[in-house]
């Protein structure tokens, strides 16, 4: 089995987003830039019939607050 790290350009995501935003209405593509940060994400990526996919499997989870 290999491991190979990818670093995805940020213009690509932006542009990922705004083509399913215009053709569904909306986007699943994940948020990577939270202010002047940008996320780490966790994937695989999974070739079938030629094609390469990304699939994440972490995910930001915006925390809550603790209230006693």
């Amino acid at each position: 089995m290999n491991l190979f790290f990818y670093d995805v350009d940020i213009d690509y995501v932006r542009y990922l987003k705004e083509a399913e935003k215009a053709k569904r209405g909306f986007t699943r593509v994940p948020d990577v830039e939270y202010g002047n940060e940008r996320k780490m994400v966790c994937g695989v990526v999974l070739e079938m019939n030629g094609y390469k996919y990304y699939v994440p499997i972490s995910s930001y989870k915006k925390k809550n607050p603790i209230i006693c």
